[in-house]
């Protein structure tokens, strides 16, 4: 198993972008999405790679 050490700016972004996707989509019973949820859920979640891909290149070379 690897370990990412984030730095704690990074984590403080990551910890957001988690927060407001539960407080976007953290109705499991939620059936029915608008294409601004989808398009919010995508950038969320480009946020989140463009955050953590240094690391998992970092981890990748180190291999």
């Amino acid at each position: 198993m690897k370990t990412i050490n984030l730095s704690d700016e990074d984590f403080e972004k990551l910890t957001r972008l988690l927060s407001e996707h539960d407080e976007l989509y953290g109705d499991e019973n939620e059936t029915v999405w608008s294409f601004d949820d989808v398009e919010n859920l995508r950038q969320i979640g480009t946020e989140f790679i463009s955050i953590l891909s240094p690391y998992l290149k970092q981890i990748q070379e180190n291999a």
